[in-house]
């Protein structure tokens, strides 16, 4: 079970996350709030408690009907996503899920 769940979040993610970078480069607050929200709220589900903050913070700045300043956290979640798949790896290896 834990295994299918990491692989559903293993796609959704970067979907999610492509979504706020391309919002971003349009300008979308909009988008990117509803991406940022998404991707928040399954992260959570998960554990990832640090990417669910930084999805915070990308909700805060776009409520405001901007994007500026969300590029760098767009980069931050980069980072932290691979981290946490990196992790979801591990654990699965350890486990053998």
């Amino acid at each position: 079970f834990l295994k299918s769940l990491f692989d559903a979040y293993k796609q959704d993610a970067p979907q999610r996350l492509e979504t706020a970078r391309a919002a971003v480069a349009a300008g979308d607050a909009r988008a990117l709030r509803q991406a940022a929200h998404a991707l928040k709220g399954s992260s959570a589900n998960l554990g990832a408690r640090h990417m669910a903050e930084l999805c915070a913070k990308l909700e805060q700045i776009s409520a405001s009907g901007q994007t500026a300043g969300a590029a760098e956290w767009i980069g931050q979640l980069e980072q932290e996503l691979q981290r946490v798949q990196n992790e979801m790896n591990v654990h699965v290896g350890e486990t053998g899920l």
